[in-house]
């Protein structure tokens, strides 16, 4: 399992792996964890974390090999997920045609930039 780990507010560790993404609190153990059901696991792949800068707030590309669920949000090719690091469920989803791939979130995670190469940007507003 490879992981990819990221420290936020000090005190939370994000991470993704093969198996899904998850929150632990340092303090108080397991917070969350949200994982592919049960036979899509092989299929998907999960980015690097990006946090919001306040820490609250994260954001993780899932892509897969095939049609899937992740979520409750069918993911065709990639979707970038914005997730809050108190609630397994995310709060804002976009395919990746809307982004091309990169992505920037605000401060407090309350807003998100995407870019398609130089031309064009798309802007968010992240409930």
């Amino acid at each position: 399992m490879s992981v990819d780990t990221f420290l936020a507010q000090g005190r939370v560790v994000l991470w993704s792996s093969t198996e899904g993404v998850g929150v632990v609190d340092l303090r108080r153990g397991l917070l969350w964890f949200q994982a592919p059901s049960i036979g899509e696991v092989r299929n998907f792949c999960f980015g690097p974390v990006e946090t919001s800068l306040m820490g609250n707030r994260f954001a993780i590309w899932a892509s897969t090999s095939k049609k899937s669920v992740f979520d409750s949000v069918i993911v065709r090719s990639s979707v970038l997920f914005i997730f809050d690091t108190n609630n397994p469920n995310h709060v804002f989803a976009i395919p990746e045609h809307a982004g091309g791939g990169l992505f920037a979130l605000s401060p407090s995670g309350r807003e998100l930039a995407t870019g398609e190469g130089e031309s064009q940007l798309h802007f968010y507003n992240v409930p």
